[in-house]
This record gives structure tokens, C-alpha cells and sequence, in this order.
């Protein structure tokens, strides 16, 4: 049998609705396949996947986006991944831009256009990362009209796990999606290794899909996800920075956790509830701090396996962080309260290297 020249991998989570919609979607798979993950749902979604004759793969638990995507990355056997949310459609002749883009720009890694589930508002055409491994669509959210998109075949530090596709063995040697993130960033934690390993990222304007915005990720709830965007931002800066980087940057990445911590905690924690002044230890009302809070348990329980994911990625690095930042610069966004008197103060600009070119922008500027 021979070997397929992409695996188009949908996870799903109790999506049945958006998954067949997804999958109706795409006109057009050449010598490709399908395959649906899916991640311990119990709404049939099995049924619907052998219905239509498609790859099939089940996790009794739920993985997580990064999990799932991993997972079935290791079991098939194609040149090419493309991965693809459940809550997209795609546009027609998308499956051809995205491997037209491949070949003709010579990339091993191309991340598509992603709008709004309307087409009228932006949603992904390359993205910004912050100094403590955040990250942000460029221009979330504004009229598509009103907004410069980037040129296909344009260099950009990370793809966007909704839409793209990457060379199978580049994925497998930079390390893959890292399963332990679950969700969030796993993508831009990928894009930084592939940058540091010395291949591009680059973008399609034409491999265009429509995204119901946070269709799955809001189940989770708005504390879990804030806990889960504040411990993987961490292992990402410390995994990745360089060695010249790397203490000035992790301290200010834990400095930055603290302050917003205490900030939270001491003078935005005034709305609580009369069972929470009743009783101290219930989960306080304000999310962001309840997220703080449980990332900080999250990041202590794994120090030992992120010392060895760090000798990993560094043991890929061919290219300087300086370089890399030098053409994607990295950002300061206040987005939490406090964090504007924070990253003016003396103490947060005196530990930012010299040696590094910073963008200090409002988040106004850069999303809806």
C-alpha cells in the first residue's frame, strides 16, 4: 500500500455537530486521508467517523488538543501532517493552497489563513509572542478589510494548530506538540523549536478556513483556561530561550507571574462572594486569580520533566534567539491589572537585555 502524502487530523471532544460540518467542508483530499481523533467523547461522535468511512482513533480520556494531535501524529504513517480544528470549515480548494504553498515556497511548515466564522472579522494570519512566552493572534478580531495581511509564502514565528500542515519528520524530530500542555500554545512552542532547529514557518493567505471561535475551548471555563495559558507560557520560555537568555528571561517571566499574583490578590480581590469571606480557602470569585493560583501548583509538580524537555530543545539549536528576535521581535502587552505600572517601573525595565529589541504595544492595537 502506498504511503500517503498527508493525514489530515481532526481531534474532537463531544463535537459531533461541528466535526460532521468540518469534515463535509473539505472538497478535496488528492491521495490524503482523514483521520479523527477522538478524545473520550460520549456523543457519538464514533458512529458519525465510521458512517463516513474515515481513520478513526480514540483516547478513553480526554488528551487535550496538544494531546490528541500528537497521539495520532505517532500512528499514522504519511509524508505530511495537517492539522485542523473540529469547529472550522474549510474554504474550497483548501487542501490544494495548503500543499501548493509547501512545494512552491520549499517550507516544511505552512500555516493558513483563519477568519471568522461570518469571513468578515480576522482570526489567525501569523501571531505575536511576549517576553514570558504568551502569545497572541495579530490582529484578533479586526474588519478583515481594515487590516494588511501578511504575503503567502511570508516568514512568521509560529503556526496556528486550527490550520496548517508540517513535513512528519520535522515534526517528530523537533519533539512534536508537547502532549503535557493539553491546549494552548503547543503551537507556538512548536514554532519557536522549528525556528531554533533552522527551518521557517511560513504563511498562506489562500489555505483559508472559517473558525466558530472558542466553540470547544469555552467547556472548559474561563479559570481553567487562564491556569492552563499561564503554565504553558512558563514552559515555554523555559524550555526554549538560550543559555545567553535564559536567567534574565526566566526571572523576568516569574517576576512578571508574582507581581500579577499579589497584584490580583491584594488590590483586585475585593468582589467576593459571602461564602468566600465566610470561608478564606474557597475558590475566590475572580478567575484570573484562581488560574494564577492553580498554574503555580501546576508548574511546581513538573520541574524535573521540564529540565529534560529544556536539554532536549537546546540539544536542536542551530540558530540564536537573538536572530530569531531579531526578525520576530518579542512584546510587552500589559493584559492583566497592575501589569501597565508593573512594565514601566524601573525594577521590570532594568532586567530586560540590551542585547534584545522589545515592542511595548497596548492590546487594543493588536486584538478586538
Amino acid at each position: 500500500m502506498s504511503r500517503k502524502f498527508a493525514s489530515i487530523i481532526i481531534p474532537s471532544w463531544n463535537g459531533r455537530a461541528l466535526l460532521e460540518e468540518c469534515i463535509n467542508s473539505i472538497d478535496y483530499i488528492g491521495d490524503s486521508e482523514i483521520v479523527v481523533f477522538d478524545n473520550g467523547s460520549s456523543d457519538g461522535t464514533e458512529l458519525l467517523v465510521k458512517s463516513l468511512g474515515l481513520k478513526y482513533l480514540r483516547s478513553k480520556v480526554n488528551l487535550g488538543f496538544a494531546g490528541a494531535i500528537d497521539a495520532a501524529a505517532r500512528e499514522v504513517d504519511s509524508e505530511y501532517l495537517i492539522f485542523l480544528n473540529n469547529d472550522v470549515r474549510v474554504s474550497k480548494n483548501w487542501y490544494i493552497h495548503l500543499c501548493t504553498a509547501v512545494e512552491k515556497e520549499k517550507a516544511k511548515v505552512v500555516s493558513g489563513l483563519i477568519v471568522d466564522w461570518e469571513g468578515s472579522r480576522l482570526d489567525f494570519a501569523g501571531g505575536i509572542m511576549t517576553f514570558d512566552g504568551h502569545a497572541f493572534q495579530r490582529y484578533y478580531g479586526f474588519d478583515l478589510e481594515k487590516v494588511v495581511l501578511p504575503e503567502t509564502g511570508d516568514n512568521i514565528l509560529f503556526p496556528c494548530g486550527a490550520n496548517m500542515i508540517i513535513d512528519r519528520r520535522l515534526y517528530l524530530l523537533v519533539g512534536g506538540f508537547d502532549k503535557d500542555y493539553f491546549a494552548y500554545f503547543e503551537d507556538v512552542d512548536l514554532g519557536w523549536r522549528v525556528n531554533i532547529y533552522g527551518e521557517r514557518v511560513v504563511f498562506s493567505r489562500e489555505a483559508k478556513v472559517f473558525h466558530m471561535s472558542q466553540a470547544s475551548s469555552k467547556k472548559l471555563g474561563l479559570g481553567e483556561r487562564g491556569a492552563l495559558f499561564e503554565r504553558n507560557a512558563f514552559w515555554t520560555v523555559f524550555k526554549n530561550y538560550d543559555s545567553s537568555l535564559f536567567d534574565r528571561m526566566v526571572n523576568l517571566a516569574i517576576f512578571t507571574f508574582l507581581h500579577r499574583l499579589y497584584f490580583l490578590k491584594t488590590k483586585n480581590n475585593k468582589n467576593r462572594s459571602l461564602i468566600g469571606k465566610l470561608l478564606p480557602f474557597a475558590r475566590n470569585e475572580d478567575p484570573r486569580l484562581y488560574a494564577q493560583m492553580k498554574a503555580k501548583d501546576m508548574i511546581f509538580c513538573n520541574l524535573k520533566d521540564l529540565v529534560s524537555k529544556r536539554k532536549f530543545v537546546q540539544s536542536l539549536r542551530s540558530v540564536q534567539d537573538s536572530t530569531i528576535f531579531e526578525k520576530f521581535p518579542l512584546a510587552v502587552i500589559p493584559t492583566y491589572p497592575g501589569d501597565s505600572e508593573f512594565f514601566s517601573s524601573d525594577f521590570f525595565l532594568s532586567l530586560l537585555p540590551e542585547t534584545i529589541n522589545f515592542q511595548f504595544l497596548e492590546l487594543s492595537s493588536i486584538m478586538r
